[in-house]
């Protein structure tokens, strides 16, 4: 089950100062109802010590839209290295059902939690 997205603490504002977070803002609906068009959100880039897991929220390089980043959630993963990405909201993106399994170095960031949530519920 798609887990809820946490408001990043005060480290994370830290972080993306030193520059060891970044920050995206989402645009796109394909992950509805856990991101909002106008998210912003703190990814960080990923490193040989982090390992990813099932159900984690993941930037990756769109396999067939040169230059594309979309944030997806890993729907599973292979043993070869490959990830499966899934959108909470299939019908308003594209995803691995469509384009198939990604590979690990398709993978640029994960997401830490949000700066600013879009809908109301909690913002800054």
């Amino acid at each position: 089950m798609a887990q809820l997205l946490r408001r990043s603490p005060t480290t994370d504002w830290l972080w993306w100062l030193l520059r060891r977070r970044r920050l995206m803002r989402v645009t796109g609906r394909s992950m509805i109802p856990t991101l909002q068009p106008g998210d912003l959100l703190f990814i960080e880039l990923l490193s040989a010590d982090r390992s990813l897991q099932e159900d984690d929220l993941v930037v990756a390089l769109h396999p067939q839209r040169e230059g594309l980043k979309i944030i997806k959630r890993i729907g599973a993963i292979f043993g070869d290295g490959r990830y499966f990405l899934v959108s909470d909201n299939p019908l308003e993106g594209t995803d691995s059902r469509s384009f198939g399994a990604v590979p690990h170095s398709n993978i640029v960031g994960y997401v830490t939690g949000y700066a600013i949530k879009m809908t109301g519920r909690e913002e800054l």
